[in-house]
């Protein structure tokens, strides 16, 4: 019923290096039109079960903001408000590596 995933096709293919600093640095798009109206577009990013990120509207995106270092890393993506993940990833990230998480989708005519 609920295709996922397509969300962070772009998050590893996105990865840059930063030499400043040790940590695993992140940022975080949402170019996902989840209703007509630009206040129904707000997303939770979740990242190892802290929300990281709240209502991340559509056309938004973060700076880039320091996860940790080297490892594996859960992340999730929630309506804001909503309990049910729209999409759930577990990726490895390095120390000094930047990445990017790209929100797509509208899971109408093209799945998250």
């Amino acid at each position: 019923m609920r295709k996922v995933l397509v969300l962070f096709v772009a998050l590893l293919a996105l990865m840059s290096s930063y030499a400043a600093s040790a940590a695993v640095r992140m940022q975080f798009g949402n170019y996902a039109p989840l209703t007509s109206s630009l206040d129904g577009t707000g997303v939770t990013v979740r990242v190892n079960g802290v929300d990281l990120v709240t209502n991340l509207r559509y056309g938004e995106q973060t700076g880039y903001i320091n996860l940790g270092g080297t490892g594996g890393y859960n992340i999730q993506v929630f309506r804001s408000g909503g309990t049910g993940a729209l999409v759930t990833a577990n990726a490895s990230f390095v120390d000094g590596q930047s990445y990017s998480g790209i929100i797509l989708g509208n899971n109408q005519t093209q799945p998250f």
